[in-house]
Parts: structure tokens; C-alpha cells; sequence
């Protein structure tokens, strides 16, 4: 790359480890770890921001954009994309699929947006052998964290969706509702330990039932979430 890496991922339906890297230099690259040969190089107008691996085709991947887009592509064939959604008004810097296949993308606009398999098909060639993919269609719009400058954290589990936010809270939505069910503040109430701290990381762990956050400040906190039946 000729410029910064935002992100990479591995491409767990791959049999040969492939793997992919998004830049600020508006590429994304897909690497063959087995081989020498050049990556596979995915060229767009902005910078890309995160891309994710389709969980049901090795072939398809989406790449988040820095002009709000979030485009499809299917890198057996990189000289045109297959589909683009459009439902960010801003920097589109995350993309990642939870368990059912949907596809949640965050971005500046401080909007996490759900995706889901429409029932509209979309057609193309590769090597003149006919294919189809099911277009993609906005579910939900989750809204309550703040993340206006910075790439806040996103994480999701089967049924809920956790966010940072830039004022310093864990938020958490269940995918249900567009509203959160639960802010968790990781200020001290030391104006020197929590101004302009924000949340930088999360993550669910396998059971789904303990979260764990990082803030900017350094501090760690790890949650047990309890199944209310």
C-alpha cells in the first residue's frame, strides 16, 4: 500500500488463507499467503475504510468507503462493482456481519445501519458462466452513540448490537429497536481523567454473555450480561 492500513481481515470461507487489507491510499488488496504473486488490487474513488467477507460466498466482499458508500464486489472479476448501498450521509468506516448474515456498517453520520438479504436478485458473468447475488436492503438505523470524528467500536452478538461513543459511554442496542436498551459510562468524574475520552474498542467473547470495552483513557471494563428470561 501506498498509504495507511486501515484494516485487514481474513477470509474464513477461503481454502487458501486469503486475506484482504483496506487503505487510505483507496485501495483494497487481497493476499495470497500461500503464493508470490501480486495481491489482488481493488481500486476505488476514496479511501477505503474496512471491508468484510461475504459468510456465504468465498468470492464477495464489501468495502466501506470514505464517501459514505459501501460497495459489493465479487474479486474474481475487480473492473466494475456489482451493487453499491447508499444510506450514509457521511464516512463509512466499518462493515462487518453478525451470525444471520447481516451486514451492519457505522459510520460519521453517528448511524449504524443494518443490511439485509433482500428478495431482489442481482445478475452477472464471470468467464461467461451466469451467476446472481441477493441484493442487500437497509433494515434498521440504530441511533444514540456519538462518533461525529473519530472510527468508534462496533461489535455484534445474536441478538444485540454494542457501539462506543465519543462521549465516553458503551452503548448498546438490541437489534430490535433503533434506540439503545443501555449507556454505561466509563467516566471517573475527574475532569483531567474524562475529557475528550472516548470508547476505541469492544468486543463479545464466545458465550456472547461477558463484553469487554477500552476507552481512550486506557481504562478496561469487562461486563456480564445476564439472559433475562
Amino acid at each position: 500500500h501506498d498509504g495507511a492500513g486501515h484494516q485487514v481481515k481474513c477470509n474464513r470461507n477461503s481454502a487458501i488463507g486469503l486475506f484482504g487489507s483496506a487503505s487510505a491510499d483507496k485501495t483494497v488488496r487481497l493476499w495470497d499467503p500461500s503464493s508470490n504473486r501480486p495481491p489482488i488490487k481493488i481500486v476505488e474513488s476514496s479511501e477505503c475504510l474496512s471491508l468484510a467477507f461475504d459468510p456465504l460466498n468465498e468470492f464477495l466482499l464489501y468495502v466501506a468507503c470514505a464517501d459514505s458508500r459501501i460497495v459489493f464486489y465479487d474479486y474474481r472479476n475487480i473492473r466494475s462493482s456489482l451493487f453499491t448501498l447508499a444510506g450514509h450521509s457521511n464516512i463509512v468506516h466499518s462493515v462487518q456481519f453478525d451470525h444471520s448474515n447481516n451486514l451492519f456498517s457505522m459510520s460519521n453520520d453517528q448511524t449504524v445501519q443494518m443490511w439485509a438479504p433482500s428478495s431482489n436478485f442481482g445478475q452477472y458473468q464471470i468467464d461467461g458462466a451466469p451467476l446472481s447475488f441477493s441484493q442487500y436492503e437497509s433494515r434498521r438505523t440504530f441511533k444514540g452513540h456519538k462518533n461525529p470524528r473519530y472510527a468508534a467500536a462496533m461489535a455484534t452478538s445474536r441478538d444485540l448490537l454494542a457501539c462506543g461513543s465519543e462521549d465516553n459511554n458503551l452503548v448498546i442496542y438490541s437489534k430490535s429497536s433503533s434506540y439503545p436498551i443501555l449507556n454505561h459510562s466509563f467516566n471517573t468524574g475527574l475532569f483531567t481523567q474524562d475529557y475528550n475520552q472516548y470508547i476505541t474498542d469492544i468486543c463479545w467473547d464466545n458465550s456472547e454473555l461477558n463484553l469487554v470495552g477500552a476507552n481512550s483513557k486506557g481504562i478496561i471494563k469487562v461486563f456480564h450480561l445476564t439472559k433475562i428470561a
